[in-house]
């Protein structure tokens, strides 16, 4: 798991100055994970929990009132989105409670729900767009432009990612490796040694088939397969790689 430690300061230090934040951004982007992060590393005293997609936490919720004002210390409302009328009755329960009660509130950074809780909320909430992951969050870059068809869309081809995004700069990289404009698209190679020769070529710099088949100890007409499978997917150009010894 990625830790975001940048946000977790700037939610820590949003509540010292507000005593609701919001963390807004798109889905599968961290969200949950930074609440529940924040939870574990920053909050001594009671804490409350509300996922509005869960049926449970929603049924709790029909009486909103009822349900948050005897409570204390943080509570967390994920997916807020879904009850846009909680608003008005979170800027009640501040104003009365502001000494016991403070709210991290979780959603879309939708314009809607953005105005809603503005002109609601003014001058009690802080807002934490959060983005998603970067590539230099997810540490090894060069392994994360290896793996990225792997871990993205279904069915999206390893191929069609190389041919638009070249290998990033890393330490083991210093330069990108150009890729060939005529290069075409096409599907996957399905050989299993194939990431370790892209990972071996672009690092080394030699498109080599004789390279290819020292490194991985395997026979000439593989390593030229996987070559060619190179140049079809623009990682290396016809031009640069070597067919000889």
């Amino acid at each position: 798991m990625i830790e975001r430690l940048s946000n977790l300061a700037q939610v820590a230090a949003l509540f010292r100055s507000h005593p609701a934040v919001a963390i807004l951004g798109p889905r599968q982007c961290g969200k949950t994970t930074l609440a529940q992060d924040y939870l574990a590393g920053h909050v001594d005293g009671p804490a409350h929990y509300f996922d509005l997609e869960d049926p449970e936490h929603l049924n709790r919720l029909a009486d909103a009132k009822l349900a948050l004002e005897p409570l204390t210390g943080l509570i967390v409302i994920d997916e807020v989105q879904r009850a846009p009328e909680l608003f008005p009755l979170l800027r009640v329960l501040i104003d009365r409670h502001r000494a016991r009660q403070r709210y991290l509130i979780l959603g879309s950074a939708s314009r809607d729900l953005i105005r809603q809780s503005s002109e609601t909320l003014a001058g009690r909430i802080a807002y934490l767009e959060l983005s998603p992951f970067t590539a230099f969050e997810a540490g090894d870059v060069f392994r994360l432009w290896l793996r990225w068809p792997r871990i993205g869309k279904p069915g999206a081809s390893r191929i069609t990612w190389r041919r638009w995004w070249p290998a990033p700069r890393t330490r083991k990289s210093p330069a990108r490796w150009t890729l060939s404009e005529e290069a075409k698209g096409g599907g996957d190679s399905g050989e299993p040694l194939y990431d370790e020769a892209v990972a071996f070529v672009v690092e080394s710099r030699r498109a080599s088939i004789s390279a290819v088949q020292r490194k991985l100890r395997i026979g000439y007409n593989r390593a030229a397969r996987l070559i060619e499978a190179m140049e079809e997917a623009g990682v290396v150009s016809a031009m640069n790689s070597q067919r000889g010894p």
